[in-house]
């Protein structure tokens, strides 16, 4: 689980369902990646249907000095979930933007 790959990837496993959780560190095109896979999710027979349904979950940090930030958003699909830690990143990336 290093970071330096541009990415943490860990498993967990859920009445037999492996669910994988991606981190990103702020690198744009990892997020692109992501992004694209889950844009994706049921052409290679996951999920033959044309509706896709996501997870989402934003995290704040509530600081009345530095005013409320939106500092991660989490998406979650069929058996992925993918952490944006927005804080590592100079913008929101437009293909999370876009995806949104």
């Amino acid at each position: 689980m290093e970071m330096d790959r541009g990415y943490v990837e860990s498993f967990l496993n859920v009445n037999g369902v492996t669910i994988k959780t991606t981190v990103t560190d702020g690198r744009t095109h990892k997020v692109d990646d992501h992004i694209s896979r889950f844009e994706c999710q049921g052409v290679n027979g996951h999920n033959n249907s044309k509706t896709k349904v996501f997870g989402l979950d934003t995290e704040w940090l509530l600081s009345p000095e530095a005013g409320n930030c939106l500092c991660a958003v989490t998406i979650c699909g069929e058996r992925s979930c993918f952490i944006v830690p927005l804080s590592r990143f100079g913008r929101v990336p437009q293909s999370l933007v876009n995806f949104l």
